[in-house]
């Protein structure tokens, strides 16, 4: 799930080295369910709607967490093995969280922190992009 209007071209500027589909919020849920990752990618500056964003990955971290199988302890692995390894383990949910290092993320991260306790069937990542 991508932050913004320029999601799409945000995330081909990361030039990840694995597979990656771009789905709407609506979907994001059930595509790391399917996958058994999920990758939240923002690249914006601009402070407005960050409330909404804030309110959306919220959400999307909460259903994804009451979806993931509860299990195993996490496993690093690359592009589909990741979610294939999950789903045979029944390991967590990989969540990746992309974010720009501006102001508009500073909340999504301090939310991403507590996730990590509160939803123990996600491993979440958070990584700044300079």
């Amino acid at each position: 799930a991508a932050d913004g209007e320029g999601g799409a071209a945000f995330v081909a500027s990361l030039q990840l080295p694995c597979r990656c589909v771009m789905v709407d919020w609506a979907d994001a849920a059930a595509a790391a369910a399917t996958h058994g990752a999920l990758a939240i990618a923002g690249g914006g500056a601009d402070l407005d709607g960050a409330e909404a964003l804030l309110w959306r990955c919220l959400s999307l971290l909460v259903d994804v967490g009451g979806a993931a199988p509860s299990g195993a302890e996490a496993h690093l692995s690359r592009g589909g093995a990741a979610a294939a390894e999950a789903r045979a383990t029944g390991g967590p949910v990989q969540v990746f969280a992309l974010l720009a290092d501006t102001p508009r993320y500073a909340p999504l991260r301090g939310l991403l922190r507590v996730a990590r306790k509160e939803l123990p069937r996600l491993a979440i990542r958070s990584v700044a992009l300079q």
